[in-house]
């Protein structure tokens, strides 16, 4: 398992006695840093490179998640101003003039439709298959657990039209054009318990039912309250840099900020595994460690 560095073996021996001592010190604080939780997570989201998974989870997304939208504007008015597209941006946190500016990404109501705008929805939405099986991968990673190849097959499946259908149920019950304190921040608090059960299914059901649901709790609070973060973070600057790209360089200014939050959104689903595994694992080592004691004391006792 990797440690971190020690300082002092890169001190120079001519230091003074009492620069070295400093520095023992800041290797000793280091050390009780790397033995707690935040340190074990820090060390696992190095070993899984948790970055690097979740910028392949951001671009299996714009690849085929955004193109799946795109063909859909063919079949759904996702670019009128009651569609997918802008209720999904309002609950985002995103301004009108953000929301107005990434609606332009998947066109009118006046998009025609055809049998290739059919045929190409399903084959984008079949590819879109991809990106909950990453991140199901990602998750057995976190968790340390070997793949089970064509018996879990479904399970991305059934995430992804579950998805699906949360998107349709937001588009049912989000197309009011309000923008008052209760859309905007109320509505999505109230949210929290079925954003919550929904963090929690997902790692669940990706992971094939073999991590019990009390060992998840923790990854789904984690997951929970990153979403959120997201949230206020675009209700805070994703709005004005989204506007900003737009003018300067157009639709394709959009993408970049979009995959900036999937980047971010990829982290927190990640990450939020990897939390919940470390804090489960440190909770059993504490509870073998107190069975421990309690075992010596009863074979100390006369």
């Amino acid at each position: 398992m990797p440690t971190t560095p020690r300082l002092s073996t890169h001190v120079p021996q001519r230091l003074p006695a009492r620069a070295r001592a400093l520095v023992e010190r800041v290797d000793h604080a280091l050390e009780k840093a790397e033995a707690t939780t935040a340190g074990r997570v820090r060390r696992r989201a190095l070993e899984m490179d948790l970055v690097h998974q979740a910028m392949v989870l951001a671009a299996l997304a714009m690849m085929l998640l955004i193109p799946a939208l795109i063909t859909l504007s063919a079949l759904v008015p996702l670019g009128d101003s009651h569609g997918v597209a802008t209720t999904v941006t309002r609950r985002l946190g995103l301004s009108a003039q953000a929301a107005h500016d990434v609606q332009l990404l998947f066109g009118g109501p006046g998009v025609k439709r055809t049998s290739t705008s059919y045929i190409g929805a399903l084959v984008t939405l079949v590819s879109a298959y991809t990106w909950p099986a990453a991140l199901q991968k990602g998750y057995e990673i976190a968790w340390q657990l070997p793949g089970r190849g064509v018996r879990d097959l479904w399970r991305p499946l059934v995430w992804l039209a579950t998805m699906l259908g949360a998107a349709t149920l937001v588009v049912v019950l989000g197309g009011s054009s309000e923008h008052g304190v209760s859309r905007v921040w109320l509505l999505p608090l109230g949210l929290t318990p079925v954003v919550f059960a929904w963090a929690w299914w997902t790692q669940h059901l990706l992971l094939g039912g073999r991590v019990g649901w009390r060992p998840l709790l923790t990854g789904a609070a984690t997951i929970t309250v990153g979403l959120y973060g997201l949230r206020a973070f675009a209700a805070v600057s994703l709005s004005d840099s989204i506007t900003y790209n737009f003018d300067r360089y157009g639709p394709i200014g959009i993408v970049f900020m979009l995959l900036s939050w999937f980047i971010g959104f990829s982290v927190v689903m990640l990450g939020g595994a990897v939390v919940g595994q470390e804090w489960w694992s440190a909770r059993q080592r504490r509870l073998e460690a107190r069975r421990a004691a309690r075992a010596d004391q009863a074979d100390q006792r006369p």
